[in-house]
């Protein structure tokens, strides 16, 4: 009757009410951390001093140059905090206790690993043909695979620590996703550790195809953002499109 329906409402009305006090204050809470963090990292550059030291260049100049922490940080250490401190606040909202909940972080962090690195790539190419460098590598002695290996060890810097993190969340995910069925079909839980353990190792083969799928991409595309553009679209019509109706 009417009395059921205005109870009902009262119901929804509250459960709606405690849903976005819950989001306001998991946004609140996570743009807090990232600003904090941001500020701590990139805050107060002006007034450090650096000292002139002796320089020892590696026998690979291009990966000496693009591997250092001094060379990848200012171009991806910025996102690698902020998506960081993201993951830290999914930590802080529980997220994780869900069944499920640790497979979608590791789902999340590979992806952000992939797209990290097929920016970082391009990103590379591109400023070697802003800064016209690209000719000049290619008219000294080194070899052409010494410099894209060197240019391959400084996207791996940043991005490989990135797709380690994704090896606890899908290894323990897919057990802790079938957690009230792990008997259901005889596989058991160490037969879904084992699982999230071969899926982690698709997504590193996978990852050795994007990385040396983006320098290859960037090295025949000219603009940066076009470069990025085709080989996100690329392998998605390559590796996204099939994996789909694979896995219905």
């Amino acid at each position: 009757g009417t009395a059921g329906l205005v109870g009902s409402v009262a119901v929804l009305w509250l459960w709606w009410t405690l849903a976005l006090t819950l989001t306001t204050w998991v946004l609140l809470r996570v743009g807090v951390d990232i600003v904090d963090a941001l500020d701590a990292v990139l805050g107060g550059r002006g007034k450090r001093k650096r000292k002139r030291n002796d320089v020892r260049v590696w026998s690979n100049p291009v990966a000496w140059r693009e591997a250092r922490p001094a060379a990848w940080g200012a171009n991806g250490g910025a996102l690698l905090a902020t998506w960081l401190l993201g993951l830290l606040g999914m930590f802080q909202t529980g997220w994780w206790i869900l069944p499920g909940g640790s497979l979608v972080m590791g789902v999340a962090n590979t992806l952000a690993a992939f797209a990290l690195t097929v920016w970082l790539a391009a990103r590379s190419v591109e400023e070697e043909r802003r800064n016209l460098s690209l000719e000049v590598l290619l008219t000294t002695t080194l070899a052409s695979p010494r410099i894209l290996l060197g240019k391959a060890l400084g996207v791996m810097a940043p991005t490989v620590p990135l797709l380690g993190l994704s090896l606890p969340f899908l290894a323990l995910g897919y057990p802790h996703l079938h957690v009230w069925d792990l008997d259901q079909d005889g596989i058991g839980a160490f037969g879904w550790f084992v699982r999230g353990l071969l899926a982690w190792c698709w997504a590193c083969s996978l990852y050795g195809v994007l990385l040396s799928g983006s320098l290859l991409i960037g090295l025949r595309v000219k603009r940066r953002r076009s470069g990025f553009a085709v080989a996100v679209g690329g392998f998605l019509a390559v590796v996204g499109v099939p994996a789909g109706p694979s896995r219905v």
